[in-house]
């Protein structure tokens, strides 16, 4: 007797302990999203993860992921979780519970793990590693587990403060909620945001705090516009809608805030540029050399009327690395070209010609198609300038190339490298960032008339 009384009272103290770290949502609780929010991509394809560590002042309500928002199903008040992706069965009995909070009472009775799987709950005694099938596991720093979740959906993290979680070895802080989507083994790591949050998490790490106010307001209005374009089907395809680098726009949460740059953003707020109804695919870059580049000759596909070459005066002489000299010698030219690959592959001994063989059709400048020979009679044509850049590693495809020959003590002259005088720096597609500056500043242009200058046939709404 006096056994089974100490046996209770253990029992009833390890409930009570259970409860007072982990809560269940009962009946799980549906959360829409509040307005337009965007997911960005942390981490994911190679660095997609494992494990992850995240904290958040308060605990965390975790859940599972839906279109247009989550379903909360667990809060639990430790300020510091590891989430990890495993190869693990859960070894349950056969009951099932629809109801959290009983799930929750029979583990803490005996001392197993709450699990979540199609829609319902069971308790976990333990793992087994058998014919098993990838789970997320969240436990606590000790790496006690708190709740198993073997959903198909994205498992939520959600606080009441900022999470803070390591995405490139740095620990930044996020508004909005955390999503980790099942990838195999591993997991990708998006953080659900706000739009009007994520223009200022980007603001400070596109422009800084040194442009003139019509300027920053411009590049919040392109920067709300971008993730909501639908212009990158690759990141859509895992998940996301931008991811943090410079292919789409630099992101780093709270890890740089600037209340001059909220306000700006604020004054903005839900502006979007649109064509023809739809949010416009938005591009923007340091200094164009003038005229900006057409988007088809940049890097190919679509021709759309409002991001062809304009040219509003730009005075690019003024601005840092405006005008830029390189010379390269036909050996360093040679392993630029062999590292880029592609279809320079063909070439196979050392490139003895370089040539430019187009520039944009709409009259920029820059170079959309360059011609290498080798020594041994093969060719190679690179097309469209983004590449062409990337290529060559230089500021801007904005360029042109003049020969340096030299002749050999037997009076034949060879070409012994290239100087490559280029102007600006950047893609050149879209808003150019000196461009807007002169148009602010000199001629005291809005941000509206900026836009407009910039994207011919564009309007601005206000996104509900």
């Amino acid at each position: 007797m006096l056994h089974q009384m100490l046996l209770s009272r253990l029992i009833a103290a390890a409930s009570a302990l259970i409860f007072s770290v982990l809560s269940f949502v009962a009946p799980p609780q549906r959360v829409a999203d509040e307005g337009t929010v965007v997911r960005v991509g942390l981490c994911f394809g190679e660095t997609a993860k494992r494990s992850v560590t995240v904290r958040a002042s308060g605990g965390f309500t975790l859940g599972r992921a839906e279109e247009n928002g989550w379903t909360a199903l667990l809060t639990t008040e430790c300020e510091t979780i590891v989430v990890s992706r495993r190869i693990s069965r859960p070894v349950t009995g056969d009951s099932r519970y629809k109801n959290a909070s009983a799930a929750a009472e029979a583990a803490a009775q005996s001392g197993g793990t709450v699990l979540y799987e199609n829609g319902a709950y069971a308790v976990a005694e333990g793992l087994s590693p058998a014919a098993a099938e990838p789970l997320f596991v969240v436990a606590d720093e000790s790496g006690k587990p708190l709740f198993l979740y073997a959903g198909e959906e994205a498992l939520t993290l959600a606080a009441g403060a900022a999470i803070e979680f390591p995405a490139d070895e740095t620990l930044y802080s996020y508004r909005g909620r955390v999503e980790c989507i099942p990838d195999g083994t591993r997991f990708s790591v998006v953080n659900a945001v706000g739009l009007e949050d994520y223009v200022k998490g980007v603001l400070p790490w596109e422009i800084g705090a040194n442009e003139s106010d019509e300027t920053t307001k411009a590049f919040a209005v392109l920067i709300r516009t971008a993730p909501l374009s639908g212009s990158k089907p690759a990141h859509l395809e895992r998940g996301f809608d931008v991811c943090t680098g410079t292919c789409c726009q630099i992101y780093r949460g709270l890890a740089r805030t600037d209340a001059r740059l909220e306000r700006l953003a604020d004054e903005t707020a839900g502006a979007v540029l649109t064509y023809e109804g739809r949010p416009a695919v938005v591009l923007y870059h340091t200094t164009s050399g003038g005229a900006t580049c057409s988007l088809s000759e940049a890097w190919g596909g679509d021709d759309l009327p409002y991001l062809r070459s304009v040219d509003i005066g730009e005075p690019y002489e003024e601005a840092a690395d405006g005008v830029w000299s390189e010379y390269l010698t036909m050996h360093e030219l040679s392993e630029r070209l062999r590292a880029y690959g592609g279809v320079f592959a063909a070439l196979t001994g050392a490139v003895t010609e370089l040539r430019v063989t187009a520039t944009d059709r709409y009259g920029s400048g820059f170079v959309t198609e360059l011609t290498a020979s080798d020594g041994e009679g093969n060719t190679a044509v690179l097309r469209y300038s983004a590449p062409i850049r990337q290529a060559l590693g230089l500021k801007s495809a904005n360029f042109t190339l003049t020969p340096v020959t030299l002749r050999r003590p037997n009076g034949s002259v060879y070409q012994a490298g290239v100087r490559i005088d280029g102007k600006g720096r950047g893609h050149g597609v879209g808003l150019s960032g000196t461009g807007a500056a002169y148009l602010s500043e000199s001629l005291g242009y809005d941000y509206t008339r900026i836009l407009a200058a910039y994207f011919p046939g564009t309007a601005l709404k206000i996104q509900g």
